[in-house]
Formats: C-alpha cells, sequence, structure tokens
C-alpha cells in the first residue's frame, strides 16, 4: 500500500439549477447540471506512524479541524472501518471559498477517495458514496467525477456528455452562504415525500445547439443573489458582452461563469476583464479554466 498520494479536487460549475420541491426534513429537491473543472484543489495525503490526524491549509485562513469538511471526512472513514487514523492532510487551495464551486464538497471526496486507497479499499464505491452523502450533497457527485443531471438533494446523478467548454469564472471578492441563499429563497414549493418526479431535460435544441436549452433552464438562487449583490447582474452582462454563450451564476453564487467554444475567445475576454478590474481596482478573482468530460 502506497504511504503517501496526492489527488486533485475539481471544482465543479451548475449550469443550471431548479429547486422543484421542499422535504419533510427541511432540505430542497433539486435539479442541477453538473460540470467539473479543470481548476482544482490539491489533496496531499501520507501515513503517518501515530494515531493522529493533522490537517494543513498553508497560504489559506480555512480551519484545520472539525470544521472543515475534509478533517471530517477523513475522521468519518477512519470511523467507519474502525481503525486509528494516522493520516496527514495538506489542502493546498486553488478554489475559491464560499464560491458555489463545490471546494469544501470536493475536498472531502478527495480525502474519502485518498484514505480508501491508502487503507487498503475496505469501502467500496457505494459505501464511500453514503459516506460522502453524510458529509453533504454534493460529495457523491465528486466521488464519481464527470458532467451529471442531479436531482434529490443532488445525490441522485445520471450521467450526461457534454462538449469541452471553455469557462471564465468572476468571482466578486466575497462569499456567500449556501444555507443563507435556500433561507431567502421565495417561491412555492411542492411538499416532497421523497424523489421529486422531475423528468431530465434534453440538452437538444432544435437548429439552437446546446446554449438554447441551457438558457431556458435558469439558476433559481440567482435572484436572491443579485438582490442581495447587483454585481452579480452586472458580472454576468459583462461575460455576455465579452462573447459568452451563457452566462450565469453558479450554485449559490456569488461566483459568475461564462461559456465559450474555444480558448482562444475565453482567453480575449479574461485579458479584456483584467483590464477593466485592474483599472478599477476591482477585487475581482477572474479565472480561465475547461470542463473536465
Amino acid at each position: 500500500m502506497p504511504g503517501r498520494l496526492e489527488l486533485p479536487a475539481p471544482a465543479k460549475l451548475n449550469l443550471c439549477l431548479r429547486v422543484v420541491g421542499r422535504r419533510a426534513d427541511g432540505y430542497h429537491e433539486l435539479l442541477s447540471l453538473f460540470q467539473p473543472l479543470a481548476l482544482a484543489d490539491r489533496i496531499i495525503l501520507r501515513r503517518t506512524a501515530g494515531p493522529s490526524l493533522t490537517l494543513h491549509c498553508p497560504d489559506s485562513d480555512l480551519d484545520p479541524g472539525p470544521g472543515n469538511l475534509a478533517f471530517r471526512a477523513a475522521e468519518l472513514f477512519y470511523g467507519r472501518i474502525g481503525s486509528p487514523p494516522g493520516l496527514e492532510i495538506t489542502l493546498l487551495k486553488a478554489i475559491p471559498v464560499a464560491a458555489g464551486l463545490g471546494g469544501g464538497s470536493s475536498d472531502a471526496a478527495a480525502v474519502l477517495k485518498g484514505a480508501n486507497r491508502l487503507a487498503g479499499s475496505p469501502l467500496k464505491e457505494a459505501e464511500l458514496a453514503e459516506l460522502g452523502l453524510e458529509l453533504g450533497a454534493d460529495v457523491p457527485f465528486f466521488l464519481a467525477a464527470g458532467p451529471a443531471w442531479a436531482r434529490g438533494v443532488g445525490e441522485v446523478l445520471t450521467p450526461v456528455t457534454l462538449p469541452p467548454f471553455h469557462y471564465l469564472l468572476i468571482n466578486p471578492g466575497f462569499g456567500v452562504s449556501t444555507g443563507w441563499a435556500f433561507k431567502e429563497l421565495r417561491m412555492p414549493l411542492t411538499p416532497s415525500r421523497g424523489l421529486a418526479k422531475v423528468e431530465v431535460p434534453s440538452l437538444r435544441g432544435e437548429g439552437e445547439g446546446l446554449y438554447g436549452p441551457l438558457r431556458r433552464l435558469p439558476n433559481d438562487l440567482e435572484p436572491v443573489v443579485e438582490k442581495a449583490w447587483p454585481v452579480v447582474a452586472r458580472l454576468k452582462e459583462l461575460l455576455s458582452g465579452a462573447g459568452a454563450k451563457l452566462a450565469r451564476m453558479s450554485g449559490s453564487g456569488p461566483t459568475v461563469f461564462g461559456l465559450f467554444e474555444t480558448e482562444a475567445e475565453a482567453t480575449r475576454a479574461a485579458a479584456s476583464l483584467l483590464k477593466e478590474a485592474e483599472d478599477q481596482d476591482l477585487p475581482w478573482r477572474i479565472l480561465l479554466t475547461r470542463g473536465l468530460t
């Protein structure tokens, strides 16, 4: 068995996000199209001689203890297999925090996968997914990887094929709590006693390619976040003006993405928006990445 592993923990986009119901336990039923990205944190796992569990987050002010999903993932894994940890985790952040890009969930998934490999793979994929769901609704997606429709609270996944699009991300320099965004959502929701009966939409648009269907599938949390932070709507306008085929907020925000068919188009848009941010001394974080297929 290896004594050290390094794994990527990719970000994801919600190319759309529909809130379709509310369950009795308070969770929301969703329909979303998840796109994993080349933009990724790095997780380094190293087995140690003693039974301790440590998490290092260099160049970051993240909690290195139980407040961090990566730490809790390791605790949960070793609790399930009934073994003392003996693990040192180093988390190198590249994904903005509280940005609607799933960074914390992806870190947790990478720790689960890596710890399982270091321990000789005692848990099967389905068991890891079960642990992941205990940590957060997005964790099972990062364990499975690949673009997918997500239903339920995000754990019911239907793989889908997406082109290798390029994405320009703009984070305006602040975070948004997912819990806050859902709490502020004001829309009539059908009570659900289990998985809402929602059909996965077709991405085939007559004469419109993929973009038409995606444009008709909004992010229901966008109006909530835009009302509190109008800069989100402004960023969407800038990306559309720069040639993005689709400009939308991801997840609970506040990161906004523009979808481009080619790297050259995305690079030109990035250069233009970087100049605007620098000229106005704006705290935007602008990231160029591509979708993983």
